[in-house]
């Protein structure tokens, strides 16, 4: 989403081609906004993008580089539903948090929207 995350994503499309990539250099914040809130789920490392779809119910889950993401899932009740970036088995973890997410979508997406 944001100008700085476009290289990274860019360069997830070797494993995911054809994977539509929405930051702020093509998009404006409202458009942006509404493309978060079209989804279904969410994993993200940024704050913003997480808090930004809780009103729409989209079930979410975070990677966390401070205690902003951490505070949120606790305050939901979702403390398996995060994960820190200096986890050294991040890649397994979050497929795990993913599939959970999946599995909970309700439960997630109602506590998104009693925030």
């Amino acid at each position: 989403m944001e100008r700085l995350d476009g290289v990274a994503c860019r360069s997830m499309l070797e494993f995911l081609p054809n994977t539509p990539i929405f930051t702020s250099d093509d998009y404006d914040m409202f458009q942006l906004v509404s493309l978060l809130r079209c989804g279904s789920y969410m994993v993200s490392s940024r704050y913003h993008g997480i808090v930004t779809c809780m009103p729409s119910l989209v079930a979410s889950a975070g990677v966390t580089m401070d205690e902003r993401i951490r505070n949120l899932m606790r305050e939901r009740g979702h403390e398996h539903l995060f994960l820190t970036v200096e986890d050294p088995d991040l890649e397994t973890k979050l497929l795990q948090v993913m599939e959970t997410l999946v599995a909970e979508v309700d439960s997630s997406a109602t506590a998104s929207a009693a925030r």
